[in-house]
């Protein structure tokens, strides 16, 4: 296996979903932001910003351009953590609430797509292997 292979898998995934999302206005990280947000237990325990980077693996500045995108559509709340003002707590709106439940389907189909011909236990396996490239990765940092 080659790292390559893994970057082209990557970038393939995240054209396709830039494109099947364009309709609703949403790029891939959007909706992916979207989606961290909508399955975080309750409005209280918005993500800070900070958890947000670290989830999706992008840096501040970028973290920050897509959240004013995001914000600028109704789609997300930013606000000041009250006990730490340091922090900056996203919650998701009603509209983004809704525009996640819209484009989730966009997604499940395109995983459908890319998972087609694979065995449950195939898929299943898959998975479990990329988790650990993953945190056999994250864990020398």
């Amino acid at each position: 296996m080659d790292l390559l292979d893994i970057k082209m898998l990557n970038t393939a995934v995240e054209a396709e979903l830039n494109r099947r999302l364009a309709p609703w206005g949403l790029t891939f990280t959007q909706a992916t932001a979207l989606r961290l947000l909508s399955a975080s237990p309750s409005t209280q325990d918005a993500l800070t910003q900070h958890e947000l980077e670290t989830c999706m693996g992008l840096s501040r500045p970028t973290v920050n351009t897509v959240l004013r995108g995001m914000a600028a559509k109704d789609l997300v709340t930013v606000e000041i953590d009250p006990v730490d003002r340091r922090k900056k707590r996203i919650h998701l709106t009603a509209a983004g609430a809704a525009m996640q439940e819209a484009v989730s389907g966009v997604v499940t189909q395109l995983r459908d797509q890319a998972v087609s011909g694979l065995t449950p236990d195939e898929v299943a396996s898959i998975h479990a292997l990329m988790a650990r490239m993953r945190d056999n990765i994250t864990a020398v940092r």
